[in-house]
């Protein structure tokens, strides 16, 4: 028709400068995280067991009870190390400043979940290699006092272990390349977008 406006030659007279802007705010998106630098993660799991059963005249705590009273336990033990107090002891244990005073930044640094009746899974994010596998082994043993306070708590002949497995440290580098691709596409996207936007309300309010 003649009444419709080109909108392909404005986008294509812009096109090369949307492309350079896009192109340098991508490589500044890959320098600040390239910067950032890897993060670190620190793993091991628990593996739960029954230590001590009740044994009584009417009752053996055995067998679909034991299994059913170990997974409890596991349970338990997985929000004990997500706590805030058990994660800033575990700080404190490793020798390693506290992130912050606010609850929430304590408890990104750590997250565990139950996996199977009887296993954890544990994993210490850190900002670097050392201080992962240091907070990890505080971890441990913060969480290793919180079971002693359970058992000497609770009921004697309930006892369970918790072993803690080998820290392993893992690296996860940053995603550079995806970072800047968005950062590209992005761009280029507002940018053309706002060229038919700037080319289509002239027309617009003429036809009002």
């Amino acid at each position: 028709m003649n009444n419709d406006l080109p909108l392909w030659p404005p986008v294509r007279r812009r096109l090369p400068r949307l492309s350079l802007l896009a192109a340098a705010g991508a490589l500044l998106a890959a320098a600040l995280v390239h910067r950032a630098g890897p993060h670190y993660r620190a793993h091991f799991s628990y593996v739960v067991a029954l230590q001590e059963r009740e044994v009584a005249d009417n009752f053996r705590f055995d067998g679909y009870y034991a299994l059913q009273a170990t997974d409890l336990f596991a349970t338990t033990l997985a929000e004990w190390a997500m706590t805030p107090e058990v994660i800033a002891q575990a700080y404190q244990l490793a020798g390693l400043p506290l992130p912050g005073s606010d609850a929430r930044s304590l408890v990104r640094s750590v997250s565990a979940r139950k996996t199977a009746p009887q296993l954890i899974v544990v994993e210490v994010h850190g900002d670097s290699a050392s201080d992962s596998a240091a907070l990890a082994r505080g971890l441990q043993a913060a969480v290793a006092a919180e079971v002693t306070a359970y058992h000497n708590a609770g009921v004697p002949a309930a006892r369970f272990t918790a072993v803690p497995g080998a820290v392993w440290v893992g690296a996860t580098l940053p995603a550079t390349g995806v970072a800047a691709a968005a950062v590209f596409l992005l761009i280029l996207f507002v940018g053309v977008n706002g060229v038919l936007l700037a080319t289509l309300l002239p027309r617009m309010q003429l036809v009002e």
